[in-house]
């Protein structure tokens, strides 16, 4: 599918994506339906102590999660020239598009928790989205079986054209900026599209032996799920780590730079900067680390609770594999930089 490139599934993202906000929102409203004009109670109770975040390693691993539902604006800049009103009007979306995506969590957040139980979506990752659907469609008449059907066709075509576009679009961006010569001729190799066909073939060789090792032994799809998503989700944000370091550095010694869109003083960007690389770090090390209670427990008994995956197995799949592949990565660099060098004396 990816080789194929994005444009020939354009007119089913458009559709799937209209269907999956309208999906997003629709559920929102009818929640709030559900407790303002049919008078039925809350599936959960609203307090303070409810509301407020807590400090438990799960919910902490969430902040992850969360970023990543904006991941992708990072690598989005290379299209300002393409943009009616340039730099102005590019950040201004971003940020209009971050907020509106924050109130859409806060929102989904608080109706999902007037419909359905706490013990209900505990650990739940596999049906939480449809058992909500099909409590919701129960209040006005719907049965489960027809809400279920409808938001997975939504889902599945939505998975359809983010898959594309997630796994094609990226290493087109990829093999279209770094310099010739860093992954080799076959890896670079493209199609009639521009589209790196074997590094998309190298691709899904690689995701699909990364997808199975951790199945392997876990003893439920919800604590597969749990760890790949924390796998994706702690990998999305490496990029924006360098891309934060190399703003900061950029701010402190080429300043004076001519740019179109400069964020506040010199101090102010720095400072913006840097309370955003720590923060993403947070986040990063809390998504690819296991609990230190449950690895400390690990360590101690030699066992972990019945359904959960591995501390130990999680600590060295997730660390191991961003140590591999980033190593990789830079290995490659290094041989192309060494072969430039020994270019240039001869």
């Amino acid at each position: 599918m990816s080789v194929k490139g994005v444009s020939w599934i354009s007119k089913v993202t458009d559709v799937s994506g209209i269907a999956r906000i309208l999906m997003g929102v629709g559920f929102i409203i009818l929640a709030l339906a559900v407790y303002f004009l049919l008078r039925e109670p809350s599936a959960q109770e609203f307090s303070g102590e409810s509301v407020l975040p807590g400090a438990n390693w799960n919910y902490l691993m969430t902040l992850a999660w969360i970023l990543q539902a904006v991941g992708g604006a990072e690598a989005v800049g290379v299209y300002v020239k393409d943009i009616k009103g340039g730099n102005k009007t590019f950040v201004k979306t971003l940020i209009i598009s971050a907020i509106s995506i924050g109130v859409i969590y806060a929102l989904g957040a608080a109706a999902v928790g007037l419909v359905l139980p706490a013990e209900q979506l505990q650990g739940n990752y596999s049906n939480a989205l449809f058992d909500a659907f099909a409590v919701l469609g129960n209040h006005f008449g719907i049965s489960s079986g027809i809400m279920t059907r409808i938001v997975g066709l939504i889902m599945l075509l939505s998975a359809a054209g983010s898959l594309v576009i997630w796994t094609a679009a990226p290493v087109k961006i990829l093999f279209s900026e770094i310099p010739s010569g860093i992954f080799g001729k076959w890896v670079s190799r493209t199609n009639e599209e521009g589209n790196p066909t074997n590094a998309l073939i190298l691709q899904a060789v690689v995701v699909t032996v990364l997808m199975i090792i951790p199945a392997l032994g876990i003893g439920s799809i919800d604590t597969l799920l749990k760890t790949l998503i924390n796998m994706t989700a702690a990998t999305s944000l490496i990029p924006v780590l360098f891309l934060l370091v190399s703003y900061i550095v950029l701010r402190t010694k080429k300043d004076h730079l001519p740019r179109g869109f400069q964020m506040g003083s010199r101090k102010t960007g720095i400072g913006v900067g840097v309370l955003l690389l720590v923060f993403f770090t947070f986040a990063f090390f809390v998504s690819t680390f296991p609990s230190p209670a449950a690895l400390l427990a690990y360590f101690k008994t030699g066992t972990f609770a019945e359904g959960t995956a591995n501390p130990l197995f999680s600590l060295l799949y997730n660390v191991l594999g961003i140590v591999v592949f980033v190593g990789f990565a830079y290995a490659c660099y290094k041989r192309y930089e060494n072969k430039q060098s020994g270019g240039s004396q001869t």
